[in-house]
Order: structure tokens, then C-alpha cells, then sequence
């Protein structure tokens, strides 16, 4: 009678911890970066309320119209994406 539960139990838990543990080391594709627009030159930046991503999407806008950028230590040259 035990080996009958075990041969049950036992693959059906490894596979269900299998399932759990594969969502929970997952990250995500396209990470969501803080937005920062230019001040007149990309060595001016100012934070903007929006978080884009990086990739090959469409440009990312604030509501004006102006183009969000990546803060990469001093400057803001990088143009992000949509999400």
C-alpha cells in the first residue's frame, strides 16, 4: 500500500514544485525603467513620470509629445520604448 502512494505522491509533488519553482526564478523580459526627458541637452535631465522599457517598440512620449530617455550616469542618450 505504501509503495502504491509513493509511486503517486511522490512524482506528483516533484512535478508540482517543479511548476511553482519555475515561475518563481523567472524574470521578467522587458523591465520597466524610469524615464527621464532632456533639458535642453542629453547632459540635462529631468525625471519624468513615465517608465518605459528598452527594446524595439514603438518610441516611448510623454503626454507633450517629447521622447523619454534612459539615465546612463550623466546623460539621458539612450531613447526608450513602449511597454
Amino acid at each position: 500500500m505504501k509503495s502504491k502512494v509513493f509511486k503517486f505522491v511522490l512524482p506528483a509533488f516533484a512535478f508540482a514544485f517543479a511548476i511553482v519553482a519555475s515561475f518563481a526564478f523567472t524574470t521578467a523580459e522587458n523591465p520597466t525603467v524610469q524615464g527621464y526627458i532632456q533639458n535642453g541637452s542629453q547632459f540635462s535631465c529631468i525625471q519624468s513620470i513615465d517608465t518605459c522599457v528598452e527594446g524595439p517598440t514603438a518610441n516611448c512620449e510623454t503626454l507633450s509629445g517629447q521622447p523619454v530617455y534612459k539615465l546612463e550616469s550623466t546623460t539621458c542618450s539612450v531613447q526608450l520604448s513602449r511597454p
